[in-house]
């Protein structure tokens, strides 16, 4: 009887090109499963990443190890449709890289781009602008977009209203951009839904009347294959004996909860965490016995160095209920 060869010594024998093949198709749900089989396994994951990452970056002229130290000193990340194809790979590739910046270190961000031959387009917006009409909907204060004058490579630089870069990622259309690249790991928010190129639309888009931008966004996403789910009923309509503001399955969560994909760059790390700390919680209905039904925006609350905490949502009477 044929004896079992164990899959990390099937492994061994492939040819590197085929395993980053292999890699470069993965959902991040799955390298990180890969990961956990030992520690070399954790070196290659990374390493299939961060090379991924490199020929995402090739068009831009941008090192990645150079990003990396400007993501570190500026509190940065990288989102949108680059983080995206990390955490959930396609064969389309973005047409820009969307950087998300805190208020208070964005100038140094955009200085780094510049130092790197980029240019701030004066006039950049064609369509729909990025920022909502009502004002800290999505938690947008600018969007300084730059182009490179030599391969016209554009690079949207999204400022925060928070101290905190990831303010604007919980508060965009729908949980599919809700994915990052940091100087510390590749984080994926909800890996198992995305993995299976599905999602939630923030509430804001299915009770309230939706910006253009965000319309605009969905349909984009929806051409490349991603399907919204319909979001959750109030609890006491699923369960008889519910409390009656018991409100869907978005709870409070954080970053560092064990639903968070996360795959550190400390290879001696089985998780990580991102300052300032970050909770969110997407929105709902609240069914109120004898009251008006209440709508609850996508709400996101930013710990700054620790001491304070700041509630970004479209109508502040709701933050009682949080």
């Amino acid at each position: 009887m044929p004896v079992p060869v164990p899959f990390a010594q099937l492994w061994e024998h492939l040819p590197a090109e085929l395993k980053l093949s292999i890699f470069f198709r993965l959902p991040l749900r799955d390298v990180i499963n890969f990961s956990y089989v030992s520690l070399h396994s954790r070196l290659f994951a990374l390493h299939s990443l961060r090379q991924r990452l490199s020929e995402l970056l090739l068009p831009y002229h941008l090192n990645v190890y150079s990003v990396f130290l400007a993501l570190d000193r500026c509190n940065t990340v990288v989102a949108g449709s680059t983080a995206l194809e990390l955490v959930c790979p396609s064969s389309i590739t973005p047409n820009n890289i969307d950087f998300l910046c805190p208020i208070t270190e964005a100038n140094l961000f955009i200085s780094y781009l510049i130092h790197n031959d980029y240019r701030v387009l004066e006039d950049p917006f064609f369509g729909p602008p990025s920022i909502d009409d009502d004002p800290g909907q999505n938690a947008v204060r600018d969007v300084v977009i730059l182009y490179h004058p030599t391969t016209n490579a554009t690079i949207h630089a999204i400022i925060s209203v928070s101290s905190s870069a990831l303010a604007p990622l919980f508060q965009s259309h729908s949980t599919f951009v809700m994915n990052f690249i940091s100087a510390s790991g590749f984080y994926s928010c909800y890996p198992e839904l995305t993995a299976e190129k599905e999602g939630f639309r923030n509430v804001t888009d299915v009770e309230t009347e939706a910006q253009p931008r965000r319309r605009m966004d969905e349909d984009k996403y929806i051409a490349r294959g991603f399907r919204y789910r319909q979001p959750c009923p109030p609890k006491e309509e699923r369960e008889l004996n519910a409390p009656p503001r018991e409100s869907c399955l978005h709870s409070k969560r954080e970053l560092t909860d064990n639903v968070t994909a996360i795959l550190p760059f400390n290879v001696f790390h089985l998780s990580a965490s991102y300052w300032p700390k970050t909770k969110w919680r997407l929105g709902f209905i609240l069914k109120r016995p004898g009251r008006s039904n209440k709508i609850i925006e996508g709400m996101v609350g930013v710990s700054a160095e620790g001491k304070e905490e700041g509630i970004h949502c479209n109508h502040t009477s709701n933050i009682d209920y949080w």
